[in-house]
């Protein structure tokens, strides 16, 4: 979730992040196009600190840089600018898109689970490029999910989660990359274990308990013991005594 745009801030699992897009004529000395770093915090107040602090340090960087290019034209000739390789769109950009065209009024679940995600494969794999991921990488990205013990089943809901976020951005802004994560295989899970039903003489010891309570909790649990109704459902049920 984003904190503030002027403080290049943002929070991902209750820790304060930093991350600033890296300037036009500074990218041919980066790897990314964005930097991206751990805080370790959880105080804004701390965090904003800590921001305010290397935003200070990068632009005295940037500027001596620009200084030092501008007086060595000064005193030798030209250099041709070399374009930096790159498309210019990494998975935050990818993400803060989709959030911005999609994510309105879409509730706080819905940007939990962009957000939770996006940081998998942001840690699975770094905040490139998008243009500079390839197939592997959607394996490499399954790998990490599988050791974070996840379910197959979790795993394909992460994946159809976070291709459509990369897929639009590479479609609305026409970029010469592919989606890693379309063609990423997923085994079947044989150890999947199956729901067992409720033994028989627990059920009854319930329908017992509710008989012997008789209030309104225990009627929604011998509601759904008896119909096979969502809790949800149930809840949801007006009393009438006529």
């Amino acid at each position: 979730m984003v904190v503030d745009q002027n403080s290049y801030l943002y929070l991902r699992n209750n820790i304060y992040y930093f991350s600033r897009r890296i300037p036009l004529d500074m990218e041919s000395r980066y790897i990314s196009k964005r930097i991206v770093k751990s805080l370790k915090t959880r105080s804004k107040r701390v965090a904003l600190r800590s921001s305010n602090h290397i935003c200070f340090q990068l632009e005295a960087y940037w500027s001596s840089i620009r200084v030092e290019t501008i007086t060595h034209g000064l005193v030798s000739a030209p250099v041709a600018k070399v374009t930096p390789p790159g498309c210019g769109y990494d998975l935050l950009d990818a993400k803060d898109y989709y959030m911005k065209l999609k994510g309105k009024d879409r509730g706080h679940v819905f940007e939990r689970t962009v957000e939770r995600n996006t940081s998998y494969l942001i840690e699975a794999i770094g905040n490139r490029d998008l243009d500079e991921y390839t197939s592997s990488d959607g394996g490499v990205f399954r790998d990490f999910l599988v050791t974070k013990g996840l379910a197959i089943s979790s795993i394909k809901r992460v994946f159809s989660s976070l291709k459509p976020i990369i897929l639009l951005m590479i479609q609305e802004y026409g970029l010469a990359a592919s989606n890693p994560l379309s063609k990423t295989y997923m085994p079947t899970n044989h150890l999947k274990d199956t729901r067992q039903p409720i033994p028989l003489p627990t059920i009854r010891n319930i329908q017992s308990l509710c008989l012997g309570i008789n209030d309104d909790l225990r009627w929604i649990v011998a509601m759904v013991r008896d119909t096979g109704v969502r809790l949800a459902e149930a809840c949801g049920l007006e009393r009438s005594f006529s």
